[in-house]
This record gives C-alpha cells, structure tokens and sequence, in this order.
C-alpha cells in the first residue's frame, strides 16, 4: 500500500496483512463482507481507544478515499 498521507506506515509486514484480508475477502459474499469489515474495524477501534485518535483516522480515511487515483 503506498503511503500518501500523514499517517506513518508502521506495519511489520504489510504485504502480509493485505494478502491476509485479500483472502479472506474473496471468500466472502457481500452481506458477509460487510459484515466482517465492520466488526473489523470496531475490534481495531477498541484496540485504539483513544477517541480522539479514532476521530482523526476516521477522517484521514475518508480524506485519503476521496482524493482521485
């Protein structure tokens, strides 16, 4: 994933993340698929607890996926 935002990249092993969620995507239908994104993030936001980091991530990923390719 390339990194055009302000958000450090500090992933070990990124590549190994995505194909990760690639597979399991793939295996997914979309109800599940939505499913699962959500109740990902929310275990992610928990792990984060900070609510005023979660509020700045929530919008630096709306920011990022506005932004044209």
């Amino acid at each position: 994933m390339h990194n055009n935002h302000s958000i450090p990249d500090s992933l070990e092993k990124p590549d190994d993340l995505y194909h990760q969620l690639i597979e399991i995507y793939e295996a997914l239908d979309d109800p599940q698929s939505m499913q699962f994104s959500q109740t990902l993030i929310f275990l992610l936001a928990n792990e984060v607890g900070n609510a005023e980091r979660l509020e700045f991530l929530i919008e630096e990923a709306h920011r990022i996926t506005q932004q044209p390719d």
